[in-house]
Protein backbone atom coordinates (compact mmCIF):
# COMPACT_ATOMS: atom_id res chain seq x y z
CA UNK A 1 0.00 0.00 0.00
CA UNK A 2 3.18 2.35 -0.02
CA UNK A 3 2.55 3.30 -3.26
CA UNK A 4 -0.68 4.99 -2.45
CA UNK A 5 1.29 6.91 0.40
CA UNK A 6 2.79 8.94 -0.80
CA UNK A 7 2.55 12.25 -2.45
CA UNK A 8 -0.32 11.73 -5.22
CA UNK A 9 -0.85 7.99 -4.36
CA UNK A 10 -4.58 9.22 -2.99
CA UNK A 11 -5.26 11.14 -6.32
CA UNK A 12 -3.80 7.63 -7.99
CA UNK A 13 -6.17 5.56 -5.97
CA UNK A 14 -9.20 7.16 -6.75
CA UNK A 15 -8.18 7.22 -10.88
CA UNK A 16 -7.70 3.43 -10.95
CA UNK A 17 -11.03 3.03 -9.01
CA UNK A 18 -12.54 5.51 -11.51
CA UNK A 19 -11.45 3.43 -14.68
CA UNK A 20 -12.47 0.27 -13.12
CA UNK A 21 -16.28 1.92 -12.05
CA UNK A 22 -16.13 3.06 -15.96
CA UNK A 23 -15.11 -0.25 -17.38
CA UNK A 24 -17.75 -1.73 -15.28
CA UNK A 25 -20.08 0.50 -16.60
CA UNK A 26 -19.19 0.39 -19.99
CA UNK A 27 -19.75 -3.40 -19.95
CA UNK A 28 -22.90 -3.16 -18.14
CA UNK A 29 -24.34 -0.35 -21.07
CA UNK A 30 -22.72 -2.89 -23.58
CA UNK A 31 -24.76 -5.58 -21.54
CA UNK A 32 -28.29 -3.91 -21.94
CA UNK A 33 -27.76 -2.74 -25.39
CA UNK A 34 -27.33 -6.06 -26.68
CA UNK A 35 -29.52 -7.54 -24.48
CA UNK A 36 -31.93 -5.14 -26.29
CA UNK A 37 -30.70 -5.86 -29.70
CA UNK A 38 -31.69 -9.57 -28.87
CA UNK A 39 -34.95 -8.83 -27.63
CA UNK A 40 -35.62 -6.53 -30.88
CA UNK A 41 -34.35 -8.86 -33.41
CA UNK A 42 -36.71 -11.77 -31.50
CA UNK A 43 -38.99 -9.60 -31.67
CA UNK A 44 -38.82 -8.94 -35.80
CA UNK A 45 -37.93 -12.35 -36.22
CA UNK A 46 -41.77 -13.18 -34.37
CA UNK A 47 -43.13 -10.48 -36.67
CA UNK A 48 -41.64 -11.54 -39.48
CA UNK A 49 -42.79 -15.59 -38.84
CA UNK A 50 -46.12 -14.32 -38.37
CA UNK A 51 -46.24 -11.67 -41.47
CA UNK A 52 -44.84 -15.14 -43.23
CA UNK A 53 -47.50 -17.26 -41.98
CA UNK A 54 -50.12 -14.62 -43.19
CA UNK A 55 -49.05 -14.42 -46.47
CA UNK A 56 -48.85 -17.91 -46.52
CA UNK A 57 -52.07 -18.87 -45.16
CA UNK A 58 -54.31 -15.89 -46.62
CA UNK A 59 -57.06 -17.10 -48.92
CA UNK A 60 -56.32 -13.75 -51.17
CA UNK A 61 -53.52 -14.46 -53.77
CA UNK A 62 -50.74 -12.48 -52.83
CA UNK A 63 -47.28 -12.24 -54.71
CA UNK A 64 -44.18 -10.16 -54.34
CA UNK A 65 -43.19 -9.40 -58.23
CA UNK A 66 -39.73 -7.62 -59.14
CA UNK A 67 -39.34 -4.60 -61.30
CA UNK A 68 -40.36 -6.71 -64.69
CA UNK A 69 -43.14 -7.95 -63.26
CA UNK A 70 -41.68 -11.44 -62.66
CA UNK A 71 -43.05 -13.41 -59.66
CA UNK A 72 -40.48 -13.48 -56.95
CA UNK A 73 -42.89 -15.21 -54.25
CA UNK A 74 -46.63 -16.16 -53.63
CA UNK A 75 -49.22 -18.17 -51.58
CA UNK A 76 -51.36 -21.03 -52.08
CA UNK A 77 -54.16 -18.89 -53.03
CA UNK A 78 -52.05 -16.87 -55.61
CA UNK A 79 -51.06 -20.07 -57.53
CA UNK A 80 -54.55 -21.27 -57.41
CA UNK A 81 -55.86 -18.33 -59.08
CA UNK A 82 -52.77 -16.95 -61.40
CA UNK A 83 -53.73 -19.22 -63.97
CA UNK A 84 -51.72 -18.51 -67.50
CA UNK A 85 -53.94 -16.10 -68.64
CA UNK A 86 -54.21 -13.90 -65.51
CA UNK A 87 -50.78 -13.07 -65.76
CA UNK A 88 -51.19 -10.88 -68.45
CA UNK A 89 -52.82 -8.11 -66.79
CA UNK A 90 -49.18 -7.17 -65.66
CA UNK A 91 -48.72 -5.60 -68.74
CA UNK A 92 -51.53 -3.37 -68.11
CA UNK A 93 -51.08 -2.97 -64.19
CA UNK A 94 -47.59 -2.41 -64.08
CA UNK A 95 -47.01 0.97 -65.92
CA UNK A 96 -49.96 2.41 -64.17
CA UNK A 97 -48.82 1.32 -60.66
CA UNK A 98 -45.29 2.70 -61.51
CA UNK A 99 -46.61 6.48 -63.03
CA UNK A 100 -49.54 6.27 -59.75
CA UNK A 101 -47.96 4.04 -57.02
CA UNK A 102 -51.35 1.99 -57.56
CA UNK A 103 -53.83 0.20 -59.46
CA UNK A 104 -57.16 -1.91 -59.13
CA UNK A 105 -59.36 -3.50 -61.69
CA UNK A 106 -61.51 -6.72 -62.21
CA UNK A 107 -60.01 -10.31 -63.76
CA UNK A 108 -62.26 -12.54 -65.54
CA UNK A 109 -60.86 -16.18 -65.48
CA UNK A 110 -63.01 -19.21 -67.18
CA UNK A 111 -63.00 -22.38 -66.20
CA UNK A 112 -63.21 -25.27 -68.61
CA UNK A 113 -66.80 -25.71 -67.57
CA UNK A 114 -67.80 -22.46 -69.48
CA UNK A 115 -68.21 -20.23 -65.89
CA UNK A 116 -65.69 -17.91 -65.06
CA UNK A 117 -63.92 -16.19 -61.68
CA UNK A 118 -64.24 -12.82 -61.13
CA UNK A 119 -61.24 -11.65 -58.96
CA UNK A 120 -60.08 -8.27 -57.94
CA UNK A 121 -56.99 -7.45 -57.90
CA UNK A 122 -54.85 -5.00 -56.89
CA UNK A 123 -51.19 -3.83 -57.28
CA UNK A 124 -49.17 -1.43 -54.86
CA UNK A 125 -45.72 -0.31 -56.10
CA UNK A 126 -43.12 -0.60 -53.75
CA UNK A 127 -40.54 2.50 -53.73
CA UNK A 128 -36.75 2.27 -53.47
CA UNK A 129 -34.96 6.13 -53.38
CA UNK A 130 -38.10 7.02 -55.05
CA UNK A 131 -38.00 4.26 -58.12
CA UNK A 132 -40.71 1.07 -58.49
CA UNK A 133 -37.65 -1.50 -57.35
CA UNK A 134 -41.01 -4.36 -56.93
CA UNK A 135 -44.41 -4.11 -56.55
CA UNK A 136 -47.17 -6.05 -54.30
CA UNK A 137 -50.10 -7.87 -55.90
CA UNK A 138 -53.44 -9.50 -54.13
CA UNK A 139 -55.80 -10.95 -55.48
CA UNK A 140 -59.63 -11.21 -53.69
CA UNK A 141 -62.21 -13.82 -55.21
CA UNK A 142 -65.44 -12.09 -55.55
CA UNK A 143 -67.21 -14.41 -57.81
CA UNK A 144 -69.97 -15.16 -55.44
CA UNK A 145 -70.50 -11.46 -54.86
CA UNK A 146 -70.61 -10.81 -58.75
CA UNK A 147 -72.78 -13.29 -59.31
CA UNK A 148 -75.55 -12.41 -56.11
CA UNK A 149 -75.06 -8.50 -58.08
CA UNK A 150 -76.01 -10.28 -61.41
CA UNK A 151 -79.22 -12.42 -59.30
CA UNK A 152 -80.32 -9.04 -57.98
CA UNK A 153 -79.92 -7.26 -61.20
CA UNK A 154 -81.45 -10.35 -63.07
CA UNK A 155 -84.36 -10.09 -60.41
CA UNK A 156 -85.01 -6.81 -61.18
CA UNK A 157 -85.45 -6.61 -64.47
CA UNK A 158 -87.19 -9.46 -65.31
CA UNK A 159 -90.60 -11.13 -64.23
CA UNK A 160 -90.47 -13.59 -61.27
CA UNK A 161 -93.06 -16.48 -62.55
CA UNK A 162 -91.89 -16.97 -66.46
CA UNK A 163 -88.64 -14.90 -66.16
CA UNK A 164 -89.44 -12.88 -69.18
CA UNK A 165 -88.31 -9.16 -69.26
CA UNK A 166 -90.56 -7.25 -66.87
CA UNK A 167 -91.62 -3.61 -68.15
CA UNK A 168 -88.40 -1.77 -66.83
CA UNK A 169 -86.39 -3.86 -69.00
CA UNK A 170 -88.93 -3.38 -71.99
CA UNK A 171 -89.08 -0.26 -71.46
CA UNK A 172 -84.91 -0.18 -72.04
CA UNK A 173 -84.96 -2.60 -74.82
CA UNK A 174 -87.57 -0.27 -76.24
CA UNK A 175 -85.63 2.86 -76.22
CA UNK A 176 -82.92 1.55 -77.82
CA UNK A 177 -85.06 0.30 -80.65
CA UNK A 178 -86.40 3.68 -81.34
CA UNK A 179 -82.89 5.15 -81.08
CA UNK A 180 -81.47 3.02 -84.05
CA UNK A 181 -84.81 2.88 -86.04
CA UNK A 182 -85.10 7.32 -85.58
CA UNK A 183 -82.49 8.08 -88.18
CA UNK A 184 -83.62 5.91 -90.81
CA UNK A 185 -87.24 6.51 -90.86
CA UNK A 186 -87.79 3.04 -89.64
CA UNK A 187 -90.55 1.76 -88.05
CA UNK A 188 -90.83 -0.39 -84.51
CA UNK A 189 -93.97 -2.11 -83.31
CA UNK A 190 -95.24 -3.18 -79.74
CA UNK A 191 -98.06 -5.73 -79.13
CA UNK A 192 -99.86 -6.63 -75.93
CA UNK A 193 -100.98 -9.83 -76.21
CA UNK A 194 -103.86 -10.73 -73.86
CA UNK A 195 -105.10 -14.48 -73.06
CA UNK A 196 -108.59 -14.65 -74.15
CA UNK A 197 -109.75 -16.80 -71.18
CA UNK A 198 -107.20 -16.99 -68.36
CA UNK A 199 -109.22 -15.45 -65.38
CA UNK A 200 -111.57 -17.97 -66.20
CA UNK A 201 -109.23 -20.75 -66.24
CA UNK A 202 -107.38 -18.93 -63.03
CA UNK A 203 -110.89 -18.81 -61.00
CA UNK A 204 -111.77 -22.25 -62.06
CA UNK A 205 -108.78 -24.64 -61.57
CA UNK A 206 -106.75 -22.27 -59.58
CA UNK A 207 -103.47 -20.58 -59.08
CA UNK A 208 -100.79 -23.34 -59.88
CA UNK A 209 -102.69 -24.20 -63.38
CA UNK A 210 -103.46 -20.38 -63.69
CA UNK A 211 -99.19 -20.07 -63.44
CA UNK A 212 -98.20 -22.96 -65.51
CA UNK A 213 -100.19 -21.99 -68.35
CA UNK A 214 -98.94 -18.50 -68.37
CA UNK A 215 -95.55 -20.56 -68.65
CA UNK A 216 -96.30 -22.62 -71.13
CA UNK A 217 -97.69 -19.50 -73.48
CA UNK A 218 -94.47 -17.66 -72.73
CA UNK A 219 -92.69 -20.62 -74.07
CA UNK A 220 -95.41 -20.65 -77.08
CA UNK A 221 -94.65 -17.00 -77.61
CA UNK A 222 -90.88 -17.50 -77.75
CA UNK A 223 -90.72 -20.17 -80.38
CA UNK A 224 -93.14 -18.46 -82.58
CA UNK A 225 -91.42 -15.16 -82.82
CA UNK A 226 -88.48 -13.84 -84.91
CA UNK A 227 -84.75 -14.02 -82.99
CA UNK A 228 -84.64 -10.25 -82.94
CA UNK A 229 -88.34 -9.82 -81.37
CA UNK A 230 -88.28 -9.42 -77.06
CA UNK A 231 -90.47 -10.77 -75.53
CA UNK A 232 -91.61 -9.75 -71.78
CA UNK A 233 -94.65 -9.92 -69.17
CA UNK A 234 -97.02 -7.32 -68.08
CA UNK A 235 -98.26 -8.83 -65.09
CA UNK A 236 -101.43 -11.17 -65.17
CA UNK A 237 -101.99 -12.76 -68.29
CA UNK A 238 -100.76 -10.24 -70.35
CA UNK A 239 -97.46 -10.14 -72.82
CA UNK A 240 -95.79 -7.73 -74.40
CA UNK A 241 -93.54 -8.39 -77.57
CA UNK A 242 -91.08 -5.65 -78.71
CA UNK A 243 -90.47 -5.69 -82.68
CA UNK A 244 -87.60 -3.96 -83.68
CA UNK A 245 -86.98 -2.62 -87.24
CA UNK A 246 -90.10 -3.47 -89.11
CA UNK A 247 -90.06 -2.36 -92.52
CA UNK A 248 -93.80 -1.69 -93.09
CA UNK A 249 -97.03 -2.20 -90.90
CA UNK A 250 -97.41 -5.69 -92.79
CA UNK A 251 -94.96 -6.87 -90.85
CA UNK A 252 -96.15 -6.43 -88.03
CA UNK A 253 -99.67 -8.07 -89.20
CA UNK A 254 -97.70 -11.20 -89.94
CA UNK A 255 -96.03 -11.14 -87.03
CA UNK A 256 -99.56 -11.14 -85.06
CA UNK A 257 -101.21 -13.47 -87.68
CA UNK A 258 -98.80 -16.24 -86.42
CA UNK A 259 -99.60 -15.45 -82.86
CA UNK A 260 -102.87 -15.65 -82.60
CA UNK A 261 -102.58 -19.03 -85.32
CA UNK A 262 -100.24 -20.49 -82.15
CA UNK A 263 -102.01 -19.36 -79.18
CA UNK A 264 -104.93 -20.70 -80.39
CA UNK A 265 -103.64 -24.57 -80.21
CA UNK A 266 -104.49 -26.37 -76.92
CA UNK A 267 -101.85 -25.98 -74.23
CA UNK A 268 -101.78 -29.35 -71.79
CA UNK A 269 -101.37 -28.69 -68.54
CA UNK A 270 -101.10 -31.83 -66.33
CA UNK A 271 -104.19 -33.84 -67.42
CA UNK A 272 -106.13 -31.39 -68.48
CA UNK A 273 -105.94 -29.45 -72.33
CA UNK A 274 -106.73 -25.84 -72.01
CA UNK A 275 -108.05 -23.49 -74.94
CA UNK A 276 -106.88 -20.00 -73.97
CA UNK A 277 -107.29 -17.61 -77.66
CA UNK A 278 -105.84 -14.04 -77.13
CA UNK A 279 -106.25 -10.76 -78.41
CA UNK A 280 -104.09 -8.11 -79.55
CA UNK A 281 -103.29 -4.57 -79.46
CA UNK A 282 -100.87 -3.33 -82.14
CA UNK A 283 -99.02 -0.11 -81.86
CA UNK A 284 -96.20 1.21 -83.88
CA UNK A 285 -93.77 3.34 -84.00
CA UNK A 286 -93.35 6.56 -84.84
CA UNK A 287 -97.00 6.53 -86.07
CA UNK A 288 -98.55 5.91 -82.60
CA UNK A 289 -95.86 7.38 -80.03
CA UNK A 290 -93.01 8.41 -79.40
CA UNK A 291 -91.56 6.73 -76.67
CA UNK A 292 -92.74 3.54 -74.34
CA UNK A 293 -95.52 4.52 -72.53
CA UNK A 294 -97.30 6.18 -75.56
CA UNK A 295 -96.78 2.73 -77.06
CA UNK A 296 -98.16 0.95 -74.33
CA UNK A 297 -101.26 2.83 -73.64
CA UNK A 298 -102.11 2.88 -77.38
CA UNK A 299 -101.45 -1.13 -77.55
CA UNK A 300 -103.52 -2.01 -74.77
CA UNK A 301 -106.37 0.56 -76.39
CA UNK A 302 -106.42 -1.70 -79.26
CA UNK A 303 -106.19 -4.57 -77.54
CA UNK A 304 -109.44 -3.47 -75.76
CA UNK A 305 -110.65 -3.41 -79.14
CA UNK A 306 -109.65 -6.50 -80.13
CA UNK A 307 -111.57 -8.27 -77.28
CA UNK A 308 -114.75 -6.26 -78.31
CA UNK A 309 -114.34 -7.61 -81.96
CA UNK A 310 -115.13 -11.30 -80.28
CA UNK A 311 -111.46 -12.15 -78.93
CA UNK A 312 -108.58 -14.37 -80.82
CA UNK A 313 -107.87 -11.82 -83.64
CA UNK A 314 -105.63 -8.55 -83.35
CA UNK A 315 -106.47 -4.53 -83.99
CA UNK A 316 -103.89 -2.09 -84.86
CA UNK A 317 -104.50 1.16 -82.94
CA UNK A 318 -106.33 4.04 -84.34
CA UNK A 319 -106.87 7.84 -82.95
CA UNK A 320 -110.64 6.93 -82.56
CA UNK A 321 -109.89 4.02 -79.88
CA UNK A 322 -108.90 6.57 -77.30
CA UNK A 323 -111.94 8.06 -77.43
CA UNK A 324 -112.92 4.09 -76.88
CA UNK A 325 -110.92 3.44 -74.07
CA UNK A 326 -112.05 6.57 -72.17
CA UNK A 327 -115.56 5.54 -72.57
CA UNK A 328 -114.72 2.66 -70.68
CA UNK A 329 -113.05 3.43 -68.01
CA UNK A 330 -115.90 6.06 -67.53
CA UNK A 331 -118.21 2.62 -67.96
CA UNK A 332 -116.17 1.14 -65.29
CA UNK A 333 -116.65 4.26 -62.71
CA UNK A 334 -119.87 4.67 -63.57
CA UNK A 335 -120.45 1.12 -62.63
CA UNK A 336 -118.71 1.53 -59.35
CA UNK A 337 -121.04 4.72 -58.55
CA UNK A 338 -124.02 2.15 -59.73
CA UNK A 339 -122.96 -0.69 -57.14
CA UNK A 340 -122.96 2.10 -54.11
CA UNK A 341 -125.90 3.87 -54.72
CA UNK A 342 -128.25 1.59 -55.84
CA UNK A 343 -128.47 2.16 -59.75
CA UNK A 344 -128.63 -0.95 -61.05
CA UNK A 345 -131.99 -3.29 -60.78
CA UNK A 346 -132.87 -6.84 -60.58
CA UNK A 347 -135.09 -8.54 -63.61
CA UNK A 348 -136.98 -11.31 -63.26
CA UNK A 349 -137.68 -13.38 -66.50
CA UNK A 350 -140.47 -16.56 -66.20
CA UNK A 351 -139.84 -20.23 -66.34
CA UNK A 352 -142.79 -21.88 -66.89
CA UNK A 353 -143.78 -25.98 -67.17
CA UNK A 354 -143.75 -27.02 -71.01
CA UNK A 355 -146.29 -29.39 -69.95
CA UNK A 356 -148.85 -26.79 -68.54
CA UNK A 357 -147.67 -23.53 -68.93
CA UNK A 358 -147.65 -22.64 -65.28
CA UNK A 359 -145.24 -20.34 -63.89
CA UNK A 360 -142.63 -23.20 -61.97
CA UNK A 361 -140.08 -20.79 -60.89
CA UNK A 362 -137.64 -17.43 -62.31
CA UNK A 363 -134.23 -16.28 -63.31
CA UNK A 364 -132.88 -12.98 -61.69
CA UNK A 365 -131.11 -11.28 -64.34
CA UNK A 366 -129.29 -7.97 -63.44
CA UNK A 367 -130.04 -4.81 -65.50
CA UNK A 368 -128.66 -1.48 -65.62
CA UNK A 369 -130.25 2.25 -66.71
CA UNK A 370 -127.67 4.12 -66.73
CA UNK A 371 -129.17 8.48 -66.01
CA UNK A 372 -127.65 9.40 -69.31
CA UNK A 373 -126.68 6.33 -71.97
CA UNK A 374 -130.16 4.74 -71.32
CA UNK A 375 -130.26 0.93 -70.78
CA UNK A 376 -126.38 -0.59 -70.58
CA UNK A 377 -126.32 -4.50 -71.54
CA UNK A 378 -124.63 -7.16 -69.53
CA UNK A 379 -122.84 -7.93 -72.49
CA UNK A 380 -121.13 -4.67 -72.16
CA UNK A 381 -120.64 -4.13 -68.12
CA UNK A 382 -120.28 -7.42 -67.08
CA UNK A 383 -117.19 -7.94 -69.06
CA UNK A 384 -115.95 -4.43 -67.17
CA UNK A 385 -116.73 -5.79 -63.96
CA UNK A 386 -114.66 -9.01 -64.45
CA UNK A 387 -111.43 -6.87 -65.38
CA UNK A 388 -111.92 -4.36 -62.79
CA UNK A 389 -112.64 -6.79 -60.04
CA UNK A 390 -116.07 -5.86 -59.38
CA UNK A 391 -117.41 -8.67 -60.13
CA UNK A 392 -117.86 -10.61 -56.50
CA UNK A 393 -119.49 -7.31 -54.99
CA UNK A 394 -121.79 -7.11 -58.31
CA UNK A 395 -122.38 -11.30 -57.77
CA UNK A 396 -123.57 -10.76 -54.29
CA UNK A 397 -125.50 -7.67 -54.96
CA UNK A 398 -127.77 -9.61 -57.48
CA UNK A 399 -127.83 -12.79 -54.89
CA UNK A 400 -128.82 -10.32 -52.29
CA UNK A 401 -131.45 -8.41 -54.22
CA UNK A 402 -133.07 -11.26 -55.72
CA UNK A 403 -133.65 -12.96 -51.93
CA UNK A 404 -134.88 -9.51 -51.06
CA UNK A 405 -137.42 -9.48 -53.38
CA UNK A 406 -138.71 -13.22 -53.82
CA UNK A 407 -139.22 -12.66 -49.82
CA UNK A 408 -141.01 -9.88 -49.87
CA UNK A 409 -143.58 -11.93 -52.98
CA UNK A 410 -143.41 -14.46 -50.37
CA UNK A 411 -145.03 -12.52 -48.12
CA UNK A 412 -147.41 -11.33 -50.86
CA UNK A 413 -148.47 -14.86 -51.39
CA UNK A 414 -145.68 -16.04 -54.55
CA UNK A 415 -145.17 -19.70 -53.29
CA UNK A 416 -143.13 -22.97 -54.36
CA UNK A 417 -141.78 -20.86 -56.72
CA UNK A 418 -137.83 -20.64 -56.98
CA UNK A 419 -135.71 -17.57 -57.84
CA UNK A 420 -132.32 -18.84 -59.80
CA UNK A 421 -129.24 -16.60 -59.58
CA UNK A 422 -125.92 -17.00 -61.28
CA UNK A 423 -122.90 -17.67 -60.16
CA UNK A 424 -120.07 -16.41 -61.46
CA UNK A 425 -116.45 -18.84 -61.10
CA UNK A 426 -114.85 -15.64 -58.75
CA UNK A 427 -117.96 -15.97 -56.59
CA UNK A 428 -117.91 -19.75 -57.01
CA UNK A 429 -114.20 -20.12 -55.30
CA UNK A 430 -114.52 -17.16 -53.05
CA UNK A 431 -114.25 -19.13 -49.80
CA UNK A 432 -116.78 -17.00 -48.54
CA UNK A 433 -119.52 -17.70 -51.01
CA UNK A 434 -121.25 -20.12 -48.91
CA UNK A 435 -121.42 -17.89 -46.28
CA UNK A 436 -122.86 -14.83 -48.03
CA UNK A 437 -125.30 -17.00 -49.43
CA UNK A 438 -126.46 -17.81 -45.79
CA UNK A 439 -126.45 -14.55 -44.16
CA UNK A 440 -128.29 -13.77 -47.57
CA UNK A 441 -131.08 -16.26 -46.61
CA UNK A 442 -131.13 -15.17 -43.31
CA UNK A 443 -131.27 -11.36 -43.78
CA UNK A 444 -134.57 -11.89 -45.79
CA UNK A 445 -135.99 -14.48 -43.64
CA UNK A 446 -136.11 -16.43 -47.25
CA UNK A 447 -136.71 -20.12 -47.25
CA UNK A 448 -133.76 -22.12 -48.56
CA UNK A 449 -135.90 -23.88 -50.90
CA UNK A 450 -136.89 -20.58 -52.63
CA UNK A 451 -133.40 -20.03 -53.78
CA UNK A 452 -132.08 -21.50 -56.74
CA UNK A 453 -127.91 -21.49 -57.76
CA UNK A 454 -126.57 -22.31 -61.27
CA UNK A 455 -123.47 -22.43 -61.96
CA UNK A 456 -121.86 -23.35 -65.55
CA UNK A 457 -120.61 -26.36 -66.57
CA UNK A 458 -117.09 -25.43 -66.97
CA UNK A 459 -117.08 -24.31 -63.37
CA UNK A 460 -118.14 -27.52 -62.13
CA UNK A 461 -115.65 -29.23 -63.93
CA UNK A 462 -112.85 -26.89 -62.29
CA UNK A 463 -110.92 -28.64 -59.23
CA UNK A 464 -113.96 -31.04 -58.76
CA UNK A 465 -113.29 -32.25 -55.43
CA UNK A 466 -113.56 -28.85 -53.90
CA UNK A 467 -116.32 -27.87 -56.38
CA UNK A 468 -118.24 -30.78 -54.82
CA UNK A 469 -117.34 -29.85 -51.39
CA UNK A 470 -118.96 -26.46 -51.91
CA UNK A 471 -121.94 -27.55 -53.50
CA UNK A 472 -122.35 -30.44 -50.70
CA UNK A 473 -122.49 -27.20 -48.01
CA UNK A 474 -124.81 -25.42 -50.33
CA UNK A 475 -127.17 -28.40 -50.79
CA UNK A 476 -127.27 -28.71 -47.01
CA UNK A 477 -128.66 -25.50 -46.88
CA UNK A 478 -131.70 -26.77 -48.39
CA UNK A 479 -131.39 -24.75 -51.62
CA UNK A 480 -131.54 -26.12 -54.69
CA UNK A 481 -128.48 -26.26 -57.87
CA UNK A 482 -128.62 -26.36 -60.96
CA UNK A 483 -126.18 -26.05 -64.28
CA UNK A 484 -126.39 -23.43 -66.77
CA UNK A 485 -125.27 -23.44 -70.17
CA UNK A 486 -125.29 -27.56 -70.49
CA UNK A 487 -123.44 -29.23 -73.09
CA UNK A 488 -121.07 -26.37 -73.74
CA UNK A 489 -118.20 -27.94 -71.82
CA UNK A 490 -116.62 -31.08 -70.73
CA UNK A 491 -118.82 -32.85 -68.23
CA UNK A 492 -117.56 -36.29 -66.98
CA UNK A 493 -120.61 -38.37 -66.70
CA UNK A 494 -118.97 -39.75 -63.23
CA UNK A 495 -118.52 -36.46 -61.99
CA UNK A 496 -121.85 -35.55 -62.70
CA UNK A 497 -123.95 -37.98 -60.89
CA UNK A 498 -121.63 -37.17 -57.54
CA UNK A 499 -122.76 -34.27 -57.38
CA UNK A 500 -125.77 -32.93 -55.57
CA UNK A 501 -127.65 -31.08 -58.48
CA UNK A 502 -131.12 -31.25 -59.63
CA UNK A 503 -131.68 -29.55 -62.65
CA UNK A 504 -129.86 -29.11 -66.23
CA UNK A 505 -130.50 -25.82 -68.22
CA UNK A 506 -130.02 -26.58 -72.12
CA UNK A 507 -127.85 -23.79 -73.61
CA UNK A 508 -129.86 -21.06 -76.19
CA UNK A 509 -127.42 -22.76 -78.89
CA UNK A 510 -129.09 -25.69 -79.22
CA UNK A 511 -132.96 -24.60 -78.47
CA UNK A 512 -132.38 -21.76 -81.59
CA UNK A 513 -132.19 -24.21 -84.79
CA UNK A 514 -134.88 -26.47 -83.69
CA UNK A 515 -136.99 -28.06 -84.53
CA UNK A 516 -135.26 -28.16 -88.01
CA UNK A 517 -131.91 -29.14 -86.90
CA UNK A 518 -131.59 -32.79 -86.52
CA UNK A 519 -128.20 -32.56 -84.52
CA UNK A 520 -129.76 -29.96 -82.10
CA UNK A 521 -132.70 -32.38 -81.59
CA UNK A 522 -130.65 -35.31 -81.11
CA UNK A 523 -128.42 -33.40 -78.67
CA UNK A 524 -131.25 -32.25 -76.86
CA UNK A 525 -132.91 -35.61 -76.44
CA UNK A 526 -129.45 -36.92 -75.03
CA UNK A 527 -129.58 -34.35 -72.36
CA UNK A 528 -133.06 -35.11 -70.89
CA UNK A 529 -132.48 -38.85 -71.54
CA UNK A 530 -129.07 -38.16 -69.06
CA UNK A 531 -131.16 -36.08 -66.40
CA UNK A 532 -133.80 -38.71 -66.51
CA UNK A 533 -131.25 -41.22 -65.26
CA UNK A 534 -129.94 -39.06 -62.87
CA UNK A 535 -133.00 -38.10 -61.37
CA UNK A 536 -132.80 -34.33 -62.43
CA UNK A 537 -135.25 -32.35 -64.46
CA UNK A 538 -134.25 -30.26 -67.47
CA UNK A 539 -134.99 -26.44 -68.48
CA UNK A 540 -134.31 -24.79 -72.12
CA UNK A 541 -133.36 -21.44 -72.29
CA UNK A 542 -133.54 -19.08 -75.01
CA UNK A 543 -137.02 -20.13 -76.21
CA UNK A 544 -138.54 -18.00 -78.66
CA UNK A 545 -141.39 -19.36 -81.06
CA UNK A 546 -144.00 -21.90 -80.43
CA UNK A 547 -142.10 -24.19 -83.05
CA UNK A 548 -139.41 -24.69 -80.30
CA UNK A 549 -141.46 -25.34 -77.33
CA UNK A 550 -143.63 -28.29 -78.87
CA UNK A 551 -140.08 -29.52 -80.29
CA UNK A 552 -138.71 -29.61 -76.45
CA UNK A 553 -141.81 -30.73 -75.07
CA UNK A 554 -141.62 -33.93 -77.09
CA UNK A 555 -138.34 -34.44 -76.64
CA UNK A 556 -139.23 -34.64 -72.50
CA UNK A 557 -138.03 -31.37 -71.83
CA UNK A 558 -139.87 -30.15 -68.38
CA UNK A 559 -139.16 -26.25 -68.10
CA UNK A 560 -138.73 -23.27 -70.37
CA UNK A 561 -137.68 -19.83 -70.35
CA UNK A 562 -137.03 -17.08 -73.28
CA UNK A 563 -138.62 -14.59 -75.05
CA UNK A 564 -141.96 -16.77 -76.13
CA UNK A 565 -143.09 -16.51 -72.45
CA UNK A 566 -141.74 -13.57 -71.74
CA UNK A 567 -138.71 -11.35 -71.71
CA UNK A 568 -137.16 -10.31 -68.45
CA UNK A 569 -139.73 -8.17 -66.30
CA UNK A 570 -139.20 -5.48 -63.50
CA UNK A 571 -140.04 -6.25 -60.64
CA UNK A 572 -143.69 -4.44 -60.72
CA UNK A 573 -144.27 -5.75 -64.04
CA UNK A 574 -143.51 -9.31 -62.28
CA UNK A 575 -145.52 -8.74 -59.62
CA UNK A 576 -148.67 -7.45 -61.89
CA UNK A 577 -148.54 -10.55 -64.33
CA UNK A 578 -147.50 -13.16 -61.52
CA UNK A 579 -147.62 -12.15 -58.13
CA UNK A 580 -151.51 -11.29 -57.92
CA UNK A 581 -152.79 -13.95 -60.55
CA UNK A 582 -150.76 -16.63 -58.25
CA UNK A 583 -152.33 -15.18 -55.28
CA UNK A 584 -155.93 -14.41 -56.72
CA UNK A 585 -155.77 -18.21 -57.91
CA UNK A 586 -154.88 -20.02 -54.79
CA UNK A 587 -157.15 -17.76 -53.11
CA UNK A 588 -159.89 -19.10 -55.76
CA UNK A 589 -159.15 -22.70 -55.03
CA UNK A 590 -158.92 -22.13 -51.56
Amino acid sequence: MAVFDGPGGKELLDALLLTAYLVAAGYLALFVVLYHLHVKRREAEAGLRLVDAAFRSSVQGMAILDAAGSVVRSNGAFARMAREHVQGFFVEALPIARAKGYWEGELAAPRTSGEEDVYLATVSAVRVQGEADSYALSLADITERRRAEQRIRHIAHHDLLTDLPNRACLAEHAAEAMARARPDGRRAGLMLVDLDRFKHINDSLGHAVGDELLRRAARRLIATLRPADVVGRQGGDEFVVLLPELADAQAAERVAAKVVAAMRQPFVVGARELLASCSIGIALFPDNGEDFDTLMRNADTAMYVAKEAGRDCYRFHAPEMARRANERLDLEADLRHALQSSGLMVAMQPQVALATGVLCGMEALVRWAHPQRGAISPVQFIPVAEDSGLILALGEWVLREACRQRAEWLQAGLRDVPVAVNVSAVQFRDPGFPGAVKRALADFALPPALLELEVTESVIMAGFEQVKLTLEELGRLGLHLSIDDFGTGYSSLSYLKRLPVEKLKIDRSFVIELPADGESKAIVEAVVGLARGLGMRVIAEGVETAGQADCLRQCGCDEAQGFLYSKPLSAPDFAARYVKAWSSSKAAAA
